[in-house]
This record gives structure tokens, C-alpha cells and sequence, in this order.
């Protein structure tokens, strides 16, 4: 079917250079351009050690940065991890990319930019931890980030049943099949095929296949619906004996470390880990309340009146977290040591908290939200994301022929 793309104007990624500057040389791209953005990042990596050794843990705080400094830190793993050396880019490429894609992430209350940074930061924490680079080449790690920062491009903040309720061009175009997971496939590989934000470009041709494969196949893996199937497949492969050798068992090991990174604030400090429980909460009224505007049906997850907290919550991590952390535990023991001690102290607390009348805590924001709230909002008012545009646009890559190499963007 025929589908409607609405044009808007390009908002450049960093401040346009001069129109007879060449779009085509990688050494005139952002080392220029985003030099004024950027230029307080080499001196942190050099001055402030004790921040990066903080990135490898889980008890990074992801509240306290603007996405500028957020983009620096994703710059830092790669880094640290080698993963440039890997690709045979440089670092201006890599930030010319993460720009593109942190533009392309909406100002929605959940499944925006920061979520993306908090699933990506997860995996190099589980790198060091679980010391992947023993089981994995250092291509392999950095395909795994690269799946993790674009794992919810241009989400809408609208589930997938929303978009098979509403019969929306994305549901029709995927068939109802993973619709939203597809859109960020589409929207990743639309961003990798300009030129110069193309990261694999230093790939061989059956590298970059690979690479596209599983990124596909990892971005589709976070699509819940088929969360009880993948734990499934893993749990028959760890019973007759993981082999790392095995591309069947690394694949199905790769979904089970992106999704448990992908639903891992629990294993987070309460403190950073709560506020995102009452955005996801509010993302999901919004979707109620828009679905009664056009009449359709509400699940009673989404509804205000049938929502408790501290009830869901608990459920959601003994019925999802806890198990999927288990079944990864079986090829890694120091995940029961290093991280399940995190997920039994949120037990305890929701357990707490589910002894107060439910009615009061699911009107009443905690106060970390409410704090957090803010910075999130400020952080969304700097980082010049996409303005909300209709879900039933979908949307197409423009890039200008003129000025920096930098001014290009997913538009809607």
C-alpha cells in the first residue's frame, strides 16, 4: 500500500559549516563540527578516572547527565573496549552516528534516548563483569552495543497492541508481526546507509551481513510477546550443553544478554531504578488515555484504576527479571553473586511497599520520581530529540547536499 511521508525541515545534528565544505571526506566531518560540543570529553576521559571506572557498574547513575554527556560515555566504552580498533572508524564517525541516533529517539516518558543509554551502559557493565571478551571477539561486543543503542529507535511511546487495535501503516507494513521492533531495524539501517554515519563501512561484505543479522535479530528479541519462546530455545540449549562454538547457541545467548539488559533497572540502586517504574506507568496512561479518544479498547495494565504498583512490580520481577536472570546465571555463575542480590533488595522493597493501602501509592509519585522527573524533562529540553509526529507517518531518511555532513536526520 501506498504510504503518506510528511516532510519537515532537517534540523542539523551540530552547527552547519560552510556550503563548499565536502560532505564526502571523513577527516571534514564532525572533527570540525562538533568540536565546540564536544571538547570538554577528552579532558574528562583524562582528568576523571574514577567517573569511567564508575561506568562499569551497575550502580552507574544515568539521572545525573545530559545526553551530550551521555553520547561521551557510550564514545568512553567503545573505546575502552577496543571496539573502534574493531570497526576501523574513528572516533568522530562513531559520534557523528550516536548524534543521528540520539536525534532520532523521541521525547516519549519511557522508551527514549536515556532507556537507550541505560540498556547499553547494562551491557558493558555485563561485559567486564561476566569477562565476555573471553567468549566473544571484539567485533561480536561491539555489534551487542550496537544493538542495545538502537534497540528502540523512534519508538512513539505506544505499544505494539496499540498499533494492531489501530490498525496503524506500521502494523499493516509488518503484518502485526513485532511491528515496533521492525520500525527500529528500519530506522538503524536507514541512519547506517547515509555514508558517513555508517559505522560498518570498514566491513567486509559478509561482515556487514552478519552484523545486520544479528542486530535484526537482537532488536526482535526485545519484543516481549516472544520473551517465554527465546527463554525456552536457551533453556533446551544450556540443558544439552552451551557450546560457545555453536552460532546457534551464541545467537540465542546474545537475545538472553540484550534482554535482560533491556529490563535490568531493577538490578540498578532503587533510587536510580524506581523513577523509571513511573515512566513507564505514565507512557502507559497515555496510551489509555488516547486509545479511549479513539475509541478502542484498554488493556487493564494501562489502566489508572487497575494499576498497583508495588503488586505489579513484584510480579513483573519474580515472573520476568528474576527467571531470565537465572536462565543467563546458567552459563554465567556471577550473576548469582553480582547481580540477583540486586533484584532480591527490590523484592524486599516492593514488598514493603505493598503493605501500604494500594490506592495511595499508585496516586502519589515517590519522591525520586518526581526529582528524577525533572531532570529527565530538562535533559529532553537539551538534547534537541524529534518533535512527537503522528504514529501513523512512517518515516524516511533526508539528508542535505549542502553544508556540514553532519545536517541529516530520520524526518517524519
Amino acid at each position: 500500500m501506498e504510504t503518506c511521508r510528511q516532510k519537515a525541515s532537517i534540523r542539523p545534528i551540530a552547527e552547519k559549516q560552510s556550503s563548499d565544505e565536502s560532505s564526502d571526506s571523513e577527516d571534514q566531518s564532525s572533527n570540525v563540527n562538533n568540536a565546540e560540543n564536544f571538547d570538554d570529553f577528552s579532558e574528562n576521559e583524562k582528568s576523571n578516572r574514577q567517573s569511567i571506572a564508575q561506568l562499569r557498574l551497575s550502580t552507574f547513575d544515568v539521572w545525573q547527565y545530559e545526553h551530550k554527556q551521555l553520547i561521551q560515555y557510550i564514545i568512553a566504552m567503545f573505546k575502552d573496549l577496543h571496539i573502534l580498533d574493531a570497526l576501523g572508524i574513528t572516533v568522530s564517525r562513531l559520534r557523528d552516528w550516536l548524534l543521528a541516533v540520539e536525534q532520532n529517539y523521541r521525547n516519549v516518558q519511557f522508551h527514549n534516548f536515556r532507556h537507550a543509554f541505560c540498556v547499553t551502559q547494562m551491557m558493558y557493565f555485563m561485559v567486564c563483569e561476566l569477562n565476555l571478551l573471553q567468549k566473544m571477539s571484539t567485533l561480536q561486543i561491539g555489534i551487542l552495543l550496537v544493538a542495545c543503542i538502537c534497540h528502540d529507535l523512534d519508538h512513539p511511546g505506544l505499544s505494539n497492541l496499540y498499533h494492531q487495535k489501530a490498525h496503524t501503516e506500521l502494523s499493516v507494513l509488518y503484518k502485526n508481526k513485532s511491528v515496533l521492533e521492525h520500525h527500529h531495524c528500519a530506522i538503524a539501517f536507514q541512519i547506517l546507509a547515509v555514508n558517513d554515519l555508517n559505522i560498518f563501512l570498514n566491513l567486509s561484505k559478509g561482515q556487514f551481513s552478519e552484523a545486520s543479522h544479528i542486530i535484526i535479530q537482537l532488536i526482535l528479541a526485545t519484543d516481549m510477546a516472544i520473551h517465554n519462546q527465546i527463554c525456552d530455545q536457551f533453556n533446551v540449549i544450556v540443558k544439552s550443553g552451551f557450546n560457545i562454538s555453536d552460532p546457534e547457541h551464541m545467537m540465542s545467548l546474545q537475545k538472553i544478554l540484550i534482554k535482560c539488559c533491556d529490563i535490568s533497572n531493577e538490578v540498578r540502586p532503587l533510587s536510580y531504578s524506581e523513577p523509571w517504574v513511573d515512566f513507564l506507568f505514565e507512557e502507559f496512561f497515555s496510551q489509555a488515555d488516547r486509545e479511549r479518544r479513539e475509541g478502542l479498547s484498554v488493556a487493564n495494565f494501562m489502566k489508572r484504576s487497575q494499576v498497583h504498583k508495588a503488586a505489579d512490580q513484584l510480579k513483573f520481577i519474580r515472573g520476568i527479571i528474576l527467571p531470565l536472570f537465572t536462565c543467563l546465571g546458567k552459563v554465567f555463575p556471577d550473576v548469582n553473586t553480582k547481580i540477583l542480590h540486586s533484584l532480591q533488595q527490590s523484592i524486599q522493597y516492593y514488598e514493603k511497599m505493598s503493605t501500604f493501602d494500594a490506592d495511595e501509592t499508585k496516586d502519589a509519585p515517590p519522591a525520586n520520581a518526581t526529582a528524577k522527573k525533572g531532570v529527565q524533562e530538562d535533559a529532553r529540553n537539551k538534547s534537541g530529540n524529534l518533535t512527537l509526529s503522528s504514529v501513523l507517518t512512517i518515516p524516511k531518511i533526508v539528508v542535505t547536499q549542502h553544508g556540514s555532513a553532519n545536517n541529516r536526520k530520520i524526518m517524519h
